[in-house]
């Protein structure tokens, strides 16, 4: 009987297995206890609460910068000198990498235009970490003859060490010691001249297209403000002023090209200048171009304001459209009548022609 039930148990159980998702997609699970209340706390989560249950927690008041100063014991004064040390503190963490960017943008460019090789830039580093005595020994050992070419290394070493602390006078005291100390300033500094006189060539060109971008960039600048804007001028003529507007249309091509020929004094002019008064080289090249905007479109604008402010004149004259005079029986409509119709224009130019 065991062996039968043994045997039926596994079928009912793989029945059981193999109908469960028939059951799960065709009928809903039954809801425990456990369920019933998960159910009750989920519709009752979306209900609002009433508006007068609901309370808003006011914002913070914002603190102006002398309460917060008072809340730290601080006063205006010793705010600013705070921020004076921190700014400090900061540009002096800040300087060696200034200082190493520098120079590999002033070495990058002096082996870019062949003014600088990398061996110049290493034996200049190496150079610049060594102490006056250590590069004028290297010099000194040089030069240096042994007093017998069978003496050990130890022994000349030794020898060697001796006659440079004698000639530099490293081990005495008081002003001989000083005289040493100045004539190993003295002969570090001329080594040292023999392999910063490239560096120093290179830092003055780099500095001098640096300051040639610089201008360059400010250039742009103010061609862009300039040309985004027309150019207000004034003439008076028969004691009448007449203002008018002369419109942009010289291109930063045609500026460049003057500059480059008839106007490269003044354009060498400029770059000197910019170096000791960077507004006033600003002021020199504005006015410039400004001028060679009045000298392109300038004419064309005030022959235009001129008739403008003639016909200004027809209109107060004869209270009439500015047309008028040329189409009514009047002196001036008779002069044009019988000169073909001429337009009111045409008729004044004609006048002045002759």
């Amino acid at each position: 009987m065991s062996e039968v039930l043994e045997m039926v148990a596994p079928q009912e159980t793989q029945a059981v297995e193999n109908t469960a998702p028939v059951v799960d997609a065709a009928v809903a699970p039954v809801e425990t206890s456990e369920n019933a209340s998960s159910s009750v706390s989920t519709e009752t989560e979306p209900q609002a609460v009433a508006p007068e249950q609901q309370i808003e927690t006011p914002a913070p008041a914002k603190l102006s910068q002398e309460e917060i100063l008072a809340q730290l014991g601080m006063g205006k004064d010793d705010f600013e000198e705070f921020q004076r040390v921190v700014k400090e503190k900061k540009d002096l963490a800040e300087k060696p990498i200034r200082e190493q960017k520098s120079w590999a943008e002033k070495t990058t460019f002096g082996i870019n235009e062949g003014l600088l090789t990398k061996e110049d830039v290493l034996n200049y580093e190496l150079i610049s970490k060594k102490s006056d005595e250590e590069l004028v020994f290297e010099e000194f050992k040089k030069d240096f003859q042994f007093s017998d070419d069978d003496l050990t290394d130890d022994e000349k070493s030794e020898e060697l060490d001796v006659a440079f602390k004698s000639a530099y006078h490293i081990t005495s005291e008081g002003k001989i010691k000083s005289k040493g100390e100045a004539l190993l300033k003295q002969e570090a500094s001329e080594i040292r001249k023999g392999f910063a006189s490239k560096i120093s060539d290179v830092e003055s060109k780099y500095n001098q297209v640096q300051s040639v971008k610089q201008l360059q960039k400010s250039h742009e600048e103010i061609f862009n403000q300039l040309s985004s804007s027309k150019i207000k001028d004034s003439i008076e003529i028969n004691g009448v002023k007449i203002d008018y507007e002369i419109p942009f249309e010289v291109t930063q091509d045609e500026v460049k090209s003057v500059l480059k020929s008839e106007g490269s004094i003044l354009l060498e002019a400029m770059y000197s200048l910019n170096s000791e008064n960077q507004d006033s080289a600003k002021k020199m090249y504005s006015d410039f171009v400004t001028q060679l905007a009045k000298e392109k479109a300038g004419k064309t604008a005030l022959t235009n304001a001129v008739w403008e402010k003639a016909k200004e004149h027809f209109r107060d004259v004869y209270s009439v459209g500015a047309k008028s005079p040329f189409k009514q029986e009047g002196a001036i409509g008779i002069v044009a009548r019988e000169n073909g119709g001429l337009s009111e224009e045409e008729y004044m130019k004609k006048r002045a022609s002759n």
